[in-house]
């Protein structure tokens, strides 16, 4: 298979954190899920 027939397997997103500003790898459906632009760490904080 090449990258283009699957870029979402080859290609891991980054999100900026909204309150540390960090990139982060984040999943797709934890994205989702929150709707917010979250690290993990600023996440177990706001839980």
């Amino acid at each position: 298979m090449t990258e283009s027939e699957e870029p979402d397997r080859a290609a891991v997103p980054l999100y900026a954190c909204s309150f540390c500003g960090r990139a982060r790898e984040k999943c797709e459906m934890l994205w989702e899920r929150v709707h917010s632009a979250i690290c993990d760490q600023c996440t177990e904080k706001a839980a």
